[in-house]
């Protein structure tokens, strides 16, 4: 059983910036204590007093001695957010080394990062209900054009949830996506930096805004809580109903 006098204990891959920070920040406020995995050694802290790791989480070693570091004193975790995650072009052409390479180094941070990151996960949980939320995005539901590597890498992660969500459920853990539109944050501001762009988004969101990284924060801590118990294997969309997807 749980220890219910003992707090809710989060890492977060990609918690040092964007989505990933405004979660970090937010779990805190909601008693978690939070871990906040960094792609380097020199990744800031997202607020006072959430600790901050570092890993590659695409190579193997990398994620398993990051985690053997923050669960050195055995308490174990209780959830899991897989933020960790990069947006790069990948149009698709004649050059066949240049496609190939773009889409292996989309596919092994986002894809593969997050299969690592669940695995080691998984030997280093608190005993007890457990969440993991992936990270996801509308391009994974619709496509992107240019895009199709980041596109077919977040379609990848609902494929993941949903198997993950089978396969774990009897031991007491639950796997949601939270799947965001545009989002105004570094990872974005090339895209939507020039302001006629931006108002072109905006225009197309019937909310008729872009969201803020709180904005997500929000429905990712909604699928960690007990409220969620209920909700494995689904994927939320926060997207202002830029994108009316049916999974």
């Amino acid at each position: 059983m749980a220890d219910a006098s003992r707090p809710p204990r989060t890492l977060i891959t990609g918690g040092t910036r964007g989505i990933g920070a405004a979660v970090a920040r937010r779990l805190q406020r909601d008693g978690h204590e939070v871990i906040a995995l960094g792609r380097t050694a020199s990744a800031a802290s997202p607020a006072p007093g959430v600790r901050v790791d570092h890993a590659d989480v695409s190579v193997v070693q990398a994620v398993s001695a990051a985690f053997s570091r923050i669960d050195e004193d055995a308490r174990g975790l209780t959830g899991l957010v897989v933020s960790a995650g990069i947006w790069e072009p990948s149009p698709i052409e004649a050059d066949l080394e240049r496609v190939a390479a773009q889409h292996r180094r989309v596919m092994e941070i986002n894809v593969i990062g997050a299969v690592n990151c669940v695995a080691a996960f998984l030997g280093h949980r608190r005993p007890g209900p457990t969440s993991i939320v992936l990270v996801g995005s509308t391009a994974g539901q619709r496509g992107e054009a240019g895009h199709a590597a980041y596109a077919a890498s977040k379609a990848a992660l609902t494929g993941l949830c949903k198997s993950w969500a089978a396969e774990l459920g009897p031991r007491g853990i639950r796997v949601n996506v939270c799947a965001p539109g545009w989002v105004d944050t570094e990872m974005s501001a090339p895209a939507v930096s020039d302001p006629s762009k931006r108002a072109a988004i905006e225009a197309a969101i019937p909310r008729g805004v872009m969201a803020n990284a709180e904005d997500v924060a929000g429905p990712v801590a909604f699928l960690l809580s007990e409220d969620a118990r209920h909700v494995t294997g689904s994927v939320l969309s926060v997207n202002g109903g830029g994108v009316l997807a049916s999974f």
